[in-house]
């Protein structure tokens, strides 16, 4: 996530624009969000959220999800709303940076050790995109490139850039484990065609940063700058991989890495406000190896292709097996997480 402040300019720009006296006070949200993210102060203490899109949101992107936040506010989901410009506008643009203003919701993200706090966030997931699957106008929608090219395609381009050989552990895994990338692919890319599940936008990267809470109450769900069209089970199993799901301990039993109590908890929690999932649930094992093997495409790419920065290699070199046992789990346990979904 972006730290960098905002310049005195960019806050006198963003004050005229709203017509509104912001301070030079500044602060950044607790957990990353694609985009930069501000907490800016006016002279009468009001707390607003502004946001400065990055390079390869083009205008058409940043407001189409504008527009997406608008829909589901006016749902009754809990989102944060969006203020407009002076000019009535949802986008606003200085020196070829776009930026958007909203409110600020008091609140905070929900902890990984209280299940009850989990539980509200997977309501929370539930609610925001059954009111995206109501949205229709599609006008002007864009994907991040990545999400229109196939596993196969994005593992083409990134094989000239891996090692012939290994030079460290990272190295002797991924040459070790391209084969049996190579065959996972081929079973997704077979078996996902033929699910006859419809596809709708979703929140794209759903986790607990994504929700906020107050006196025990769900109070905005939050960062979905990675919105794009999947099925709407894709991020219900998804959410549940991330917080029930051990990928981390090496050397442990396929079916030792699932806490299947807390999956069936969880999943139960998000039925209640998305009953009809139960049509995907026979689908969600292939979905979830499908999210699985483009994170693990894109992080390996984070370690081997040359224009990756930095903290790119540095998230690679800590996390390269990772989303490989995510989809492993998937296809793996693919007839248990099934069962277990059924029963929640």
């Amino acid at each position: 996530m972006l730290r960098e402040k905002f310049t005195p300019e960019e806050i006198d720009f963003l004050s005229r624009a709203y017509d509104l006296d912001f301070t030079p006070n500044q602060e950044f949200p607790e957990k990353g969000d694609k985009n930069q993210v501000v907490f800016l102060t006016d002279s009468n203490a009001s707390k607003y959220v502004v946001k400065k899109y990055s390079y390869d949101f083009t205008p058409q992107i940043a407001e189409f999800q504008l527009r997406l936040n608008d829909f589901v506010y006016a749902c009754g989901v809990p989102t944060p709303k969006i203020l407009k410009s002076i000019n009535g506008e949802n986008l606003t643009t200085f020196e070829n940076n776009l930026y958007s203003l909203m409110t600020f919701v008091e609140g905070r993200h929900p902890r990984e050790s209280v299940q009850s706090e989990i539980n509200l966030a997977f309501h929370g997931l539930a609610r925001f995109n059954l009111a995206l699957g109501q949205f229709e106008n599609l006008e002007e929608y864009e994907a991040l490139p990545r999400f229109f090219k196939s596993h196969r395609r994005l593992l083409e381009e990134l094989e000239p850039h891996l090692p012939r050989s290994a030079c460290n552990d990272a190295d002797e895994y991924v040459l070790s484990q391209v084969s049996r990338v190579r065959e996972m692919i081929s079973t997704v890319e077979e078996r996902l065609p033929k699910l006859g599940k419809p596809k709708q936008l979703i929140h794209g990267d759903f986790n607990l940063g994504c929700a906020l809470i107050n006196n025990g109450k769900l109070v905005a769900v939050v960062d979905y700058d990675l919105v794009r069209m999947d099925f709407r089970g894709t991020d219900a199993i998804h959410t549940s991989d991330l917080y029930c799901f051990d990928k981390e301990t090496k050397d442990i039993a396929l079916d030792d890495r699932v806490d299947w109590d807390k999956l069936k908890e969880c999943f139960s929690e998000y039925r209640k406000f998305d009953p009809s999932i139960r049509d995907q649930i026979e689908s969600l094992p292939l979905m979830l190896a499908d999210v699985g093997l483009n994170s693990l495409i894109v992080t390996w790419g984070e370690g081997y292709l040359p224009t990756s920065s930095d903290a790119e290699r540095d998230y690679f070199s800590r996390r390269y097996d990772f989303f490989n046992n995510r989809t492993e789990i998937a296809l793996g346990l693919e007839k248990k997480l099934i069962k277990t979904l059924k029963n929640a």
